[in-house]
């Protein structure tokens, strides 16, 4: 099975079973990981409510259902892992509708290639407009990013 196909299968396992025990997927990747091959798969309380985090039972819960369906799919095949975990404080925006989510909270982007001099751009997120993501730095200067030129972008952990 390709990584496509196995993420694919993953994510449309998961479809009923997160929202039906109170979680959302919030990505999955397959990638290579000291010469192994890994599906991480992030979840989250569904919705986010304040003050609840996934912890080590939830993320066991999801993964022995997961392992056993995908077992059953696969029937054998390539070995890899299977990682489930939460996205953390610190967690990678990877899709339009994560900037959207957490629109008023801090964040760190790095950029492809500079932009007013500056590669790593900290501020406030605003949201999405128009493909691009709308921050405010600390100098009450707003920027306005387009996507394709954020190489990364994480929520700031703010004690």
């Amino acid at each position: 099975m390709t990584g496509k196909k196995r993420k694919e299968t993953a994510r449309a396992l998961l479809e009923e079973f997160l929202p039906a025990h109170g979680y959302e997927l919030y990505n999955i990747k397959y990638v290579k990981d000291a010469g192994d091959w890994c599906l991480q798969v992030y979840i989250d309380k569904a919705g986010i409510p304040e003050g609840e985090y996934i912890g080590t039972a939830d993320c066991e819960l999801v993964s022995r259902y997961l392992s056993d369906r995908m077992d059953e799919e696969e029937g054998g095949g390539e070995k890899y892992y299977l990682i489930v975990s939460s996205p953390g404080l610190d967690r990678e925006l990877f899709l339009p509708e994560h900037y959207e989510r957490f629109k008023g909270k801090q964040a760190d982007l790095k950029l492809y290639q500079p932009l007013d001099g500056d590669k790593e751009i900290h501020g406030v997120l605003g949201g999405i407009e128009d493909g691009a993501v709308i921050v405010e730095r600390s100098d009450k200067e707003t920027l306005k990013i387009p996507l394709e030129k954020i190489a990364k972008a994480n929520l700031a952990v703010v004690f």
